[in-house]
């Protein structure tokens, strides 16, 4: 019978720190560019823009298959919400704010745990924190469906 040993790394507060200051830069990114880019409206629904310089206007599934993707107007209604357009954000994709929000969560989770390395999180908080995810992917897929039958 062969026993693996932990790594002695797993519990290092070094490790711990900069494991969950990677992990907030990454969450924080989507954020920032949130809060940078602009909604500007347009026939097709909008697209974003950034110091004045657009976007491209269509993701890469709407112009090379033609078919909506699950995210489409993820990023845009990511932005509106950071803007205080919650309604419009809504409106854009649903799953839009709750990422958001949801992002501002697990910003707040890592910058604690980088603070904080040897604080333990409850054993519930990670299944809880990937049930959110979870059901924020099944809200894409589902809103998906439903306009893919609708069109």
């Amino acid at each position: 019978m062969v026993t693996v040993k932990p790594s002695t790394t797993d519990n290092d507060p070094r490790t711990v720190r900069i494991t969950h200051l990677i992990w907030l830069v990454l969450v924080l990114a989507p954020l920032m560019a949130a809060t940078v880019l602009t909604f500007v409206p347009d026939r097709s629904g909008g697209s974003l823009s950034c110091f004045g310089v657009a976007l491209p206007a269509q993701c890469i599934s709407r112009t090379w298959f033609g078919v909506f993707c699950p995210t489409c107007g993820i990023s845009r209604a990511m932005t509106l919400f950071a803007h205080g357009r919650w309604g419009e954000a809504f409106r854009m994709h649903p799953a839009g704010p709750l990422l958001y929000a949801a992002l501002v969560a697990e910003a707040l989770y890592h910058l604690t745990r980088s603070l904080r390395p040897a604080w333990q999180a409850p054993p519930w908080l990670d299944r809880f924190r990937i049930g959110v995810f979870a059901g924020l992917l099944a809200l894409c897929i589902v809103r998906w469906f439903v306009r893919l039958t609708a069109a």
